[in-house]
């Protein structure tokens, strides 16, 4: 058996051997087979995929938010790593503090539990600060893809009529106009002042797992965006 070191190990290569001899023996030994008919996978190999792969599952606190879970692994480890976008990284306290100052602003603009905040943001760590901003607040968010025709982004805002949109002064430029008013996410400074968490009262509502956490907008079959909402829990 030769191959290319370079490229594969041995470990590697025996699997891809197998996996042809085992093709080769199923189309001989059955010509009239079907492609998708043809086992390509070993017993073993199979069941690591389902099982050891894909098998990922796992219980969640009942009653938490997303915003709650982030706070409890504030508490376990506050200086992992939380999110990562070329050079610029957040753990998961520095994220959690942003977000809350992020929160505090968008509460006192009349934002809480059951209203929507549109965000409009590249990919980026302020995409995520925003995002759990908005949910720390008790709002739900309304994703808006600044890349879309200007059409369609007039559509899910005059359908969703978010309280406020999130969005920063490179990316408002390319935005449609309305009647949703705009707060400029790098118009603020979220990296100091209170970025403790929020406490029941202060928020204009009970945030329950039942609430709105987000408001997906899809084409569907007839190509006009139709919103699907999604809870906490």
């Amino acid at each position: 058996m030769e191959y290319a070191t370079d490229l594969f190990d041995r470990g590697g290569v025996e699997v891809l051997v197998g996996r042809f001899v085992r093709v080769l023996r199923g189309v001989v030994g059955d010509p009239g087979v079907r492609v998708g008919g043809v086992e390509v996978l070993g017993e073993v190999e199979r069941e690591w995929l389902v099982r050891g792969v894909n098998d990922t599952a796992v219980g969640l606190p009942v009653g938490l938010t997303l915003g709650g879970l982030v706070e409890r692994r504030v508490v376990v480890d506050p200086g992992a790593v939380a999110v990562v976008c070329g050079d610029v990284w957040l753990s998961y306290g520095e994220l959690n503090a942003r977000a809350n100052r992020l929160a505090r602003e968008l509460v006192g603009r009349g934002v809480g539990p059951e209203s929507l905040v549109g965000v409009a943001l590249p990919r980026s760590v302020d995409l995520v600060v925003g995002l759990l901003g908005v949910l720390k607040s008790g709002a739900g968010y309304v994703p808006i893809d600044p890349r879309y025709p200007s059409g369609r982004l007039g559509l899910v805002l005059s359908e969703a009529c978010p309280r406020w949109l999130l969005t920063d002064g490179v990316t408002a430029g390319g935005l449609p106009g309305g009647d949703v008013p705009r707060l400029l996410l790098d118009g603020l400074d979220l990296s100091s002042g209170d970025g403790s968490d929020l406490r029941a009262g202060e928020l204009s509502g009970v945030l329950r797992p039942d609430n709105v956490a987000y408001v997906m907008y899809t084409s569907g079959s007839t190509g006009v965006p139709k919103g699907v909402t999604i809870t906490h829990a």
